[in-house]
């Protein structure tokens, strides 16, 4: 049985503990994990689960302060105020391509909703062709693109509105590639 709601901290210990064990290889995951957990602990994030038979194989945070290190101050992707950003999302292996991601996705999106957010953003690099695709099935189609300052990369950002008028089209630099 399925159920998608805001994980309390030792559920997000634990889903950050088994990316760190399925990652051994980077040390990134362990540096992620403790920022994660100073945004929860400060206000400055939420994380949601998606839980299968009681545990937790899913997750996504939504990013509520521009001061959270994926931000880093830009408020195209996260404002405090009107945006706010998803990140982290992601599933088990096992469960992908169910369905799971767009019911947790929907929780986050109500949870933004009722916090008085009008715009989500979620970044995705330009191979992830596949995330994409799930982006656009939720309706999130207006895209942007914003240079990471680590990895001389390009993200794509998109942004949902959750007001109808609100549906504009707003380039940042160039049009999606796909």
């Amino acid at each position: 049985m399925w159920i998608y709601r805001l994980a309390k901290r030792e559920e997000v210990v634990s889903l950050w503990d088994y990316q760190i064990a399925t990652h051994r290889s980077s040390d990134l995951w362990m540096k992620w994990k403790k920022e994660y957990l100073y945004y929860l602990d400060h206000g400055m994030a939420l994380t949601f689960a998606a839980f299968y038979d009681g545990t937790p194989v899913g997750e996504g945070t939504l990013l509520l302060s521009p001061a959270c290190q994926a931000i880093r101050g830009r408020t195209v992707l996260c404002d405090g105020t009107e945006i706010a950003n998803i990140n982290a999302l992601r599933i088990r292996k096992t469960f992908e391509g169910q369905g799971q991601i767009s019911a947790l996705m929907r929780v986050i999106e109500q949870e933004a909703q009722q916090r008085g957010f009008r715009r989500l953003t979620i970044c995705a690099e330009a191979k992830e062709a596949r995330n994409g695709a799930i982006y656009r099935h939720r309706d999130m189609t207006n895209w942007y693109f914003v240079r990471r300052r680590t990895e001389k990369k390009f993200c794509i950002l998109k942004k949902r509105c959750f007001s109808p008028w609100m549906r504009t089209l707003e380039i940042v630099k160039g049009c999606l590639p796909f």
